[in-house]
């Protein structure tokens, strides 16, 4: 039986790299597990900031209402 070659080019970007067996799927996996670590303790580091700043708010407001009830 006869092989069938078509003529359809194509690009040397589709492929496959003698040696990479792989490679790049290794590389997206990882690169997307560090992506997705930054962005848990980024969301993390935010949370912990907003609390910090809305207990910053409320010791504010006790200390005024604590004046205004003391004067």
């Amino acid at each position: 039986m006869k092989k069938v070659e078509s003529n359809i080019p194509v690009s040397p970007a589709l492929k496959p790299l003698k040696g990479e067996s792989g490679v790049t799927l290794v590389l997206v996996l990882v690169l997307m597990t560090i992506l997705g670590l930054s962005a848990g303790i980024a969301g993390s580091t935010w949370s912990s900031l907003t609390r910090r700043a809305r207990e910053a708010d409320l010791l504010w407001k006790g200390g005024q209402i604590r004046a205004a009830i003391g004067s």
